[in-house]
């Protein structure tokens, strides 16, 4: 286990507190959205009790770039886009070190709230990036728009419909004609149980998967990780992502043998 730092001399030594304390906020869903986030709130909440011993703060000291833009959303709502560059400075009040951070951020809004949006999401991803939190979300694995979505589903599907039937027959191989042929003489039977059904990852997880995670975040625990979880809110689909997330976690702070 990594040893806390119990008085931090410098801005260095307080982030990497303020890291040991906390190291995942769990996402929620807002009742209007289709998807859950990490939003300011949740990782402020997790964070400042953890900056405040250690002697932290942040600050934005200059906004450097704003860009403006107008657009028409599908449903034919004129929208205001806003993207932020700037500087956020966390400072060691006692010693009065400071480390300076630059973050991005973008915000939409049919009125006039853009740069708001955009000032939060630049102060929110400062905070998550400086402290190196885990929320189970990577953006390299969200399809950033619905074209892109039928883009990758798209793509072999449409080529075999499109295909002569002469082709398509050509290039069938025989194991898919009969996927259960006659067994020879001797030979056992294929099975023809049917397949497992996958489990819904929106389901509500069983009292298994429960116990496993809460085993996880005991182990957690034992580490210095702090998980705050609450499990009785998880689906299936993000109770594994944090499950796998946090063995990850775990397994950085175990000593290598």
């Amino acid at each position: 286990m990594t040893d806390q730092v119990s008085t931090p001399k410098n801005v260095h030594e307080a982030i990497l507190m303020v890291m040991g304390q906390v190291g995942y906020v769990q996402k929620s869903r807002s009742p209007n959205l289709n998807y859950s986030f990490a939003g300011e709130a949740a990782l402020i909440a997790a964070l400042r009790p953890h900056m405040i011993e250690a002697g932290l703060y942040m600050t934005v000291v200059d906004y450097r770039e704003i860009t403006r833009e107008n657009y028409t959303a599908r449903s034919g709502t004129p929208m205001n886009s806003t993207q932020v560059f700037g500087i956020v400075r966390f400072t060691h009040a006692p010693s009065g070190t400071f480390a300076d951070v630059a973050s991005i951020g973008e915000g939409a809004d049919a009125g006039d709230k853009s740069a708001n949006k955009a000032a939060t999401g630049m102060y929110k991803y400062a905070l998550r990036q400086t402290f190196c939190i885990e929320t189970g979300d990577d953006p390299d694995t969200t399809p950033s728009s619905e074209q892109e979505r039928k883009a990758k589903t798209q793509n072999a599907p449409e080529a075999s419909k499109t295909a002569p039937k002469e082709a398509q027959a050509a290039v069938t191989p025989p194991a898919a004609q009969n996927a259960n042929p006659p067994a020879k003489s001797g030979e056992k039977p294929a099975s023809t149980a049917p397949a497992k059904p996958a489990i819904d990852p929106n389901s509500a997880p069983t009292v298994g998967m429960v116990e496993k995670l809460n085993k996880i975040i005991a182990d957690a625990e034992a580490v210095g990780i702090k998980a705050n979880i609450d499990v009785a809110k998880l689906t299936v689909g993000s109770m594994t992502t944090i499950a796998e997330s946090l063995k990850k976690q775990i397994a950085a702070r175990k000593p290598k043998a």
